[in-house]
């Protein structure tokens, strides 16, 4: 694609030209280069007045060149220092970005640690949940036994008592027996003093009530009360079981 050009009248020196500007420089752009070699022509001229024209335009392209070679130098050391500058910065950025991965990682580490720590405890903590509903099961039956010692209890206490009111109603009865017996006995002596003269066949064989054994029972309490699981697991199993056996040799006697 042919590229749109413009032409710009100017004067350098006293004589007119017509330059082209392209697309990538404007017409003021171009206006303002031929102002300025147009005054580097007249400040040589005013110096050098015997140079003809030839020469002073070598001159000012040299001083232009010169100009444009210092302004480069200058550009680029500028450039140079601006570069070194964000090299530093962009070096300060890497070494933060260098430290904050460091502790990026480190911290990843440390949270890759708390992960094996926590499923650890979690472990821990099932085992404990476990042990605890073992526990807790063996609590029950125990207490489910202990529930059955007071109810055999109650019915020994009640068994006992129903003896022991057997046992003042045989006593009254053999009082009553030995008081009729006794009165037997006066009634038997009146009547042989009566009648000494006559034998008189004696009385039939008088029975005297037996005793009835009573057999004495034994009574089992159980008064051991239960504490409840509020402590901490690593005094719970030492206490249980401490409990335990108490309430077995409680059981045994």
């Amino acid at each position: 694609m042919k590229e749109n050009k413009t032409s710009v009248p100017v004067e350098i020196y006293g004589t007119k030209y017509k330059l082209l500007a392209d697309s990538a420089s404007s017409a003021s752009y171009v206006t303002m280069v031929a102002a300025h070699v147009d005054e580097q022509m007249h400040k040589i001229a005013e110096q050098h007045p015997q140079l003809d024209l030839a020469r002073l335009a070598v001159l000012a392209a040299i001083n232009t060149a010169d100009e444009l070679l210092k302004t480069k130098e200058q550009f680029e050391r500028a450039n140079a220092v601006a570069i070194e500058k964000k090299n530093q910065e962009i070096n300060e950025i890497r070494g933060k970005i260098d430290e904050i991965q460091g502790k990026y990682n480190e911290a990843k580490e440390q949270l890759n640690e708390l992960n094996v720590k926590h499923a650890d405890t979690m472990k821990e903590l099932t085992a404990l949940r476990e042990q605890h509903e073992a526990k807790l099961k063996e609590l029950n039956q125990l207490r489910a036994k202990h529930q059955a010692a007071v109810q055999e209890r109650d019915e020994l206490f009640k068994k006992h008592k129903r003896m022991e009111e057997e046992l003042a109603a045989a006593r009254r009865q053999n009082e009553k027996a030995e008081q009729d017996l006794k009165a037997l006995r006066s009634e038997h002596e009146a009547l042989k003093q009566q009648l000494a003269a006559v034998k008189l066949q004696k009385a039939s064989a008088e029975a005297a009530p037996g005793r009835e054994g009573v057999r004495d029972s034994g009574e089992m309490s159980i008064y051991e009360q239960y504490e409840k699981l509020k402590q901490e697991y690593t005094k719970l199993q030492n206490e249980f079981n401490e409990w335990i056996e108490l309430t077995e040799e409680e059981l045994r006697n």
